[in-house]
């Protein structure tokens, strides 16, 4: 099992919810939680199993988002391609992120490799903050929408919304491409271990880097 790794799933496509008080850190599928041992064979079945049913619901929810976005023109309102772009963000939490970390908590390790562990854990934190993002640019909307209608409805063209929402995904991407997989050239310190095989970012374990 990947040590110290749990997963999360959340479905915030259909049902938005307060996340004011969301900590980043527990965004990622991979949360942290000290002393956890491999699991018995039928733990690990039955994980397996939730993870993915889980993951298949994840998919199947937000592939109706995406389709009725493409076939209902009346839904394709600029304020709306932010539902769109936390769709895509939740549809691949549930083909990216859900079913390898499934598998590895299935195996008890990585089983994939020192390459694949660098992309999945680098699109696994995009994909969780460009979600977050995205829920706060929500929030935003709505707010200027009720405070400043008139002012904010001739602001918000469908360019701009599209720039919103690429900005959203770029920074993530650029975050933690370079952070996930320069660190360890900097560090010396894979993020898969030789000795366990466990698939961990190496950056969460030092403090400056963090804070920086």
């Amino acid at each position: 099992m990947l040590e110290q790794l749990s997963f999360i799933f959340f479905n915030d496509s259909l049902v938005l919810y307060n996340l004011t008080n969301y900590d980043f850190q527990e965004s990622s599928s991979t949360i942290f939680i000290s002393s956890i041992h491999p699991y018995p064979l039928q733990v690990n079945i039955a994980l397996a199993v939730i993870g993915t049913f889980t993951s298949l619901l994840t998919i199947s929810g937000n592939v109706l988002v995406l389709v009725s976005f493409f076939v209902d023109r009346q839904i394709r309102q600029p304020t709306n391609y932010f539902i769109f772009s936390l769709a895509i963000s939740d549809f691949l939490i549930g083909c990216i992120s859900m079913p390898f970390l499934t598998l590895a908590i299935y195996k008890n390790q990585w089983v994939l490799g020192s390459f694949l562990c660098d992309i999945w854990l680098s699109l696994d934190y995009t994909i969780c903050l460009a979600s977050i993002y995205t829920v706060l640019l929500i929030t935003i909307d709505r707010f200027c929408s009720v405070k400043i209608p008139a002012k904010y409805r001739n602001w918000r063209t469908k360019r701009r919304i599209i720039f919103l929402v690429l900005l959203t995904w770029f920074v993530p991407a650029l975050i933690f491409f370079i952070s996930t997989m320069g660190y360890p050239l900097y560090s010396k310190k894979p993020n898969l271990s030789t000795s366990d095989l466990q698939c961990d970012v190496q950056w969460n374990k030092n403090a400056y880097f963090n804070l920086g």
